[in-house]
């Protein structure tokens, strides 16, 4: 394997790996803290709050492993 390649794949793992860790967070603190949304800006997404907090952490989780 060239080195090219390998620091792609490197680097490549290191992104999903980081969106992976930012996803399950923001899913646990859905899932932990809703009221934190609880803002204008949130007003449409507030009922569906638990299930993308899932969504995000099973997404984290996938990304992760």
């Amino acid at each position: 394997m060239r080195l090219g390649t390998v620091l792609n794949r490197i680097h490549g793992d290191a992104l999903r790996f980081a969106v992976g860790l930012f996803c399950l967070l923001l899913g646990a603190l859905m899932l932990v803290a809703p009221h934190q949304f609880s803002d204008r800006a949130y007003a449409v997404l507030y009922t569906s709050i638990p299930a993308l907090g899932v969504a995000l952490v099973v997404g984290g989780m996938a990304l992760g492993a």
